[in-house]
Formats: C-alpha cells, structure tokens, sequence
C-alpha cells in the first residue's frame, strides 16, 4: 500500500510557475518608456524597478535598459548580496528575467524570494515577479532599437530589422 501511494503522489516542483507573479513585457515597455520612475528621467517615483537578468553568456548581447547581471550558474552565490541590495534600495518591484522566461529566472525569482523573505520578512510588500516571455518577448513589444534595450548586438541575435515598425524578426528560431 505504501508503495502504490509513494507512485501515485507527483513529484514536488522546484518552481510552482503557476503560482509566481508575471509582469507582462508591455507594463515594463511602458514603465520604462514613460518615465514613470528614476530611469527614465525622474519623473514620478523616485526608486526605479530593479531589474534582473539572470542569463549568463546571453548577456553581451545586449539587455533591458538598466538592469543587473546575476547569471544563473552563479545565483546561489549572489542570491544573498542580492538580498541585502533590494533591502536597503527599497525598489517597489524586482522583475526578474533570462531568454524566454522559461526556467532560468522563474528559478532564480523563486530562490530570492524565499530568502529575502526568510532575512527581511518586512520586505513580503516588494513585488518580485519573472517578466513574461523573457528577453525576446520585450524585444519583440519595445523593438530592438528602442531607447530602452541596452547594447543589442545585432550578429549575436540573428536580428533582421526590418523597416515595418521596427520589430525583430530572429532568425534563429
């Protein structure tokens, strides 16, 4: 009997992905686009999201306008750093996101908010979400030649910029 129940339980998740907050790519297109935050200018409120790409090698080519380089394959070594920086900066929401926002970040979002909320339990009240779609999506919804990508090498992503709106076509899909 014990051995008919152990077979019949599914195995626990590492990430219950269902249950994370998302942030759709075009609210951040937006916030950044707007300004409505120390990024863009200033205007409005005065501590920006904190924005977190936790691909590795991906990165150097290119990145969402302002964000932090914590690659996944040395998370668990920064996690904590990382923890103390949001304590102290106080941003309203840290988004986390990696290529597609498939496993990388959900698992890296996962992991810091267990620990910022195992050592700062008042810090429950910061949004932490993963960017739905990931790098590709928002470069997809703000175009690869907007004001808020950083540093799009256009060779590394196979991008074709076409003249119809500006929108990326890969190439390597």
């Amino acid at each position: 009997m014990w051995q008919e129940d152990y077979e019949s339980a599914a195995p626990p998740s590492i990430v219950d992905v269902a249950e994370q907050s998302k942030m759709p790519c075009k609210e951040l297109v937006e916030m950044l686009q707007d300004g409505t935050h120390a990024l863009g200018g200033g205007r409005g409120r005065s501590v920006p999201p904190m924005i977190i790409d936790v691909r590795d090698e991906e990165f150097s080519g290119g990145s969402i306008e302002g964000a932090q380089h914590y690659p996944s394959t040395s998370f668990e070594l920064q996690v904590e750093e990382l923890c103390e920086k949001v304590h102290k900066e106080g941003p309203p929401c840290v988004i986390f996101y990696c290529l597609r926002s498939q496993l990388k970040a959900p698992q890296c979002c996962h992991r810091f908010q267990e620990m910022l909320i195992e050592r700062y339990p008042v810090e429950k009240s910061t949004r932490v979400c993963v960017l739905k779609g990931g790098f590709v999506d928002f470069l997809f919804v703000a175009g690869p030649l907007s004001s808020v990508v950083d540093g799009l090498d256009q060779m590394y992503w196979e991008l074709d910029i076409t003249d119809d709106g500006g929108k990326p076509f890969y190439m390597g899909y």
